[in-house]
């Protein structure tokens, strides 16, 4: 997928916002899950604290085009990510049937 504006800025303002996320790649998703995106760093941010880091990767894309994701921060608070992913991809295909 090649990224685009909306994806440029997205990266750049994580990048410059959230200092204690890293981004191994480009966010390079389809328009209709930005914000599933967003929804999932704040919601990871939201439970680091002092010097703790969120680094996230997307690994590739499934056939709707949903981001695979490879997320690094300490496991006690990332163990529910997967079902809270679900539950975002879920939502965003339910809106687009």
């Amino acid at each position: 997928m090649k990224p685009n504006v909306q994806h440029e800025v997205l990266t750049r303002r994580i990048h410059d916002i959230y200092l204690n996320v890293r981004l191994l790649d480009a966010i390079t998703v389809e328009d209709r899950y930005i914000f599933i995106i967003n929804a999932l760093i704040n919601t990871l941010r939201a439970r680091l604290i002092g010097d703790e880091f969120l680094e996230i990767q997307i690994l590739g894309y499934d056939k709707t085009g949903f981001p695979e994701f490879l997320v690094d921060m300490p496991l006690a608070k990332v163990q529910d990510f997967y079902p809270l992913l679900e539950r975002y991809k879920q939502q965003a295909l339910g809106s687009n049937t």
